[in-house]
């Protein structure tokens, strides 16, 4: 008994791997804050997406302990010398020049491993306009993450939530008889944040999720973010790809996915401000918003990541796929 009890929380246990990014940053005193999640079910990700990734690292020669930062490697299509070197040598030819078919190979690959994954995204923002309110000291304010972790750790609940209902429907129908009102048995969530950025507000998040336990959030109560949130750690880029368990493929890919996701949920309110605040024409806006969504290799076409990262946005009847807070600047 104690073995099948067993079985059965491991099947319903759930990583998600978290991440921040500002989606838009050339509009002064206003912010386009996000952050989105990839949660899978555990044993589904560390048998399939983790081995799949694992893959992909060594078709690269991604050498053990080296972190994807996709930033970086997007860089080396303009500066490559301001690009690490352990990142720069995967993607260099035997000359030592940056071998641009590569780098379309591998954002190709890594575009269509994110779009047969067996996994959901998620994504919370929120928009602050105006210029930061400096209040007296003696009055305490609660960070915009802090905010804005709040709002997510609340959405990521209604997606564990429904893998319970789901399970307990299912079950219901394979009961015979009148008394079918099978156990409850929760999905529960490791939450894995980044923890290379912005370490300053690491705290607040820790704050959020430990007053989450304890008082609930915006639709459920406290009894029941127990039972659907397990535990919160940062993961640091020292710690990604140096176990041969559990990589972390789902840091390096997050890292990949946030930044479109953001920039595809503001696109509305960004193109609005910059039509009427700055008074650029709506086609150099929505030029300006496609370029800044695209993967432009030289001598390759171009590649659009959120065509294959929508679809993976977790959504019902209910939930949209994305929710943006409009807040004050403090």
């Amino acid at each position: 008994m104690g073995i099948q009890q067993n079985e059965n929380r491991e099947k319903r246990e759930v990583i998600s791997y978290l991440d921040e990014v500002s989606a838009y940053d050339n509009i002064k005193n206003t912010k386009f804050e996000s952050i989105v999640s990839i949660s899978a079910k555990k044993n589904e990700y560390i048998d399939g997406f983790e081995k799949e990734w694992t893959n992909l690292r060594k078709k690269y020669n991604v050498g053990e302990g080296v972190c994807l930062y996709f930033n970086q490697i997007k860089t080396l299509l303009k500066e490559p010398d301001k690009v690490d070197e352990n990142i720069r040598t995967i993607f260099q030819d035997h000359n030592g020049d940056i071998d641009y078919e590569l780098i379309h190979k591998f954002y190709i690959d890594v575009s269509e491993l994110i779009s047969k994954g067996n996994f959901i995204l998620q994504a919370t923002g929120i928009f602050t306009v105006g210029k930061d309110k400096s209040l007296p000291k003696y009055i305490g304010t609660n960070s915009l993450m802090y905010r804005l972790f709040r709002e997510h750790l609340d959405r990521m609940a209604f997606y564990l939530i429904n893998l319970t209902r789901e399970d307990v429907e299912h079950r219901k129908k394979l009961i015979k008889g009148k008394k079918n009102n099978p156990e409850i048995r929760w999905y529960k969530s490791k939450i894995r944040y980044d923890g290379d950025e912005k370490l300053n507000f690491h705290d607040d998040l820790i704050d959020v999720f430990s007053q989450c336990r304890v008082t609930g959030t915006t639709h459920f109560k406290e009894n029941t973010i127990k039972k659907v949130f397990g535990n919160l750690k940062f993961i640091s880029k020292s710690e990604v790809a140096v176990n041969n368990i559990i990589s972390h493929a789902g840091s390096e890919i997050v890292d990949f996915i946030a930044l479109y996701v953001a920039r595809d949920m503001f696109k509305d309110m960004y193109k609005e401000i910059m039509i009427n605040d700055k008074c650029d024409s709506e086609e150099k806006v929505d030029d300006l918003i496609k370029n800044l969504n695209t993967i432009s290799v030289p001598g390759f076409d171009p590649i659009y990541p959120i065509d294959y990262i929508y679809p993976k946005l977790y959504f019902t009847e209910g939930i949209g796929k994305y929710k943006i807070i409009k807040d004050y600047p403090y």
